[in-house]
């Protein structure tokens, strides 16, 4: 995201943001660590955060690392809402890998309101690297999407993937 673009005399308020979850369901799982950097690479928000509903998530915790005992004493991500939308409703650009399909749906699920911003948009990554990609489903008449780790190969950036800060 490393950028800022003009608009007119303004600077673009680019956000990129990512979680880790307690599973794939955003209207039953819920957000374990939600991080929030702007477009020069800043951290605006990034906390690990106590799932409501959830005391455990064995197969996400195998995926994302992220232990009950890790979360035992963090806050509930409600505690944080009106960082989160401040955050987000400031923002011209919001960038992420899957944001539309997962990020956001989890974010707004979890209770967390949002009202754009006039003109701003959001850049889903995983949707915009798949033709670059080029894995082409002749069945569906799309491409195929893929992972963050293999769009992070392509490019050659290396880093520890399932870490919503590092991602």
């Amino acid at each position: 995201v490393g950028i800022k673009l003009n608009k007119g005399s303004d600077l673009l308020n680019i956000i990129c943001l990512d979680t880790e979850t307690t599973g794939l369901n955003h209207y039953d799982d819920e957000i374990l660590q939600l991080s929030i950097i702007d477009g020069s690479g800043a951290i605006l928000f990034s906390e690990y955060v106590k799932p409501v509903h959830h005391e455990c998530w064995t197969d996400a915790e195998k995926v994302n690392h992220i232990s009950p005992s890790m979360v035992k004493g963090c806050k509930p991500l409600l505690y944080y809402a009106h960082t989160i939308q401040r955050i987000l409703e400031n923002a011209d650009m919001i960038v992420g890998y899957n944001i539309h399909g997962f990020d956001l749906p989890f974010i707004f699920n979890s209770g967390i309101e949002y009202h754009a911003k006039e003109n701003s948009i959001v850049v889903d990554v995983m949707l915009a690297f798949a033709p670059i990609y080029g894995d082409y489903n002749e069945r569906y008449g799309n491409y195929k999407w893929k992972s963050l780790s293999i769009c992070a190969d392509y490019y050659g950036y290396e880093f520890n993937a399932h870490d919503s800060l590092e991602d």
